[in-house]
């Protein structure tokens, strides 16, 4: 999907949801701090939200992995 960045002033390419939920292997790579607030509740399945675009990917027949450093996995509990 082609989408405007007006922060750049440019034209982008987007994958959206339904392509992405239509892969066999998705993989979100999150790192630092920031992130740990935002990745704990689609790393647990939560329902998606509007604040986490995240958690509107579940693929029908593929596989979700999670690549989390320390600091933005701090909330999660094993």
């Amino acid at each position: 999907m082609a989408a405007r960045a007006a922060a750049a002033s440019m034209w982008r390419i987007t994958l959206t949801p339904a392509v992405i939920n239509a892969a066999a292997e998705v993989l979100f790579l999150v790192s630092g701090g920031a992130k740990a607030g935002h990745s704990t509740p689609s790393a647990r399945g939560s329902p998606p939200s509007a604040g986490m675009p995240a958690q509107a990917i579940a693929p029908s027949n593929g596989r979700v992995r999670w690549c989390v450093d320390a600091a933005a996995a701090v909330d999660l509990t094993p």
